[in-house]
């Protein structure tokens, strides 16, 4: 089950945010790089990489950043980000669901 389901509009570039302050523990003050510990991945609704759809990715201290590109309407991408703690090298996961839709139609 995803931490966070979101819409999103194909033509939109979203920075998404993953803040682990609520989970890392109190030695850690900041995450690993990403690269070097932690970590952004993407995949489509078919399990595929996706990782040309991640424009930018950034380590703020406690945050993960990621900025979206070209999204495909209709399209279903799932992405992970892993956050490593550098001190206590413990490693968190929050993953959001991303839905790209120009409409939507049916109930709820």
């Amino acid at each position: 089950m995803p931490d966070v389901i979101k819409y999103v509009h194909p033509l939109e570039q979203p920075t998404l945010t993953a803040d682990f302050q609520d989970v890392l523990p109190a030695a850690d003050s900041t995450l690993n790089n990403i690269g070097s510990g932690s970590t952004v991945t993407i995949v489509d609704s078919s399990g595929t990489d996706a990782d040309a759809k991640l424009f930018s990715k950034t380590r703020t201290s406690k945050t993960l950043l990621v900025t979206l590109k070209n999204l495909v309407d209709g399209e279903e991408y799932t992405i992970t980000f892993l956050g490593q703690g550098t001190t206590s090298t413990l490693r968190f996961v929050k993953t959001y669901l991303i839905l790209v839709r120009t409409s939507l139609v049916g109930e709820f």
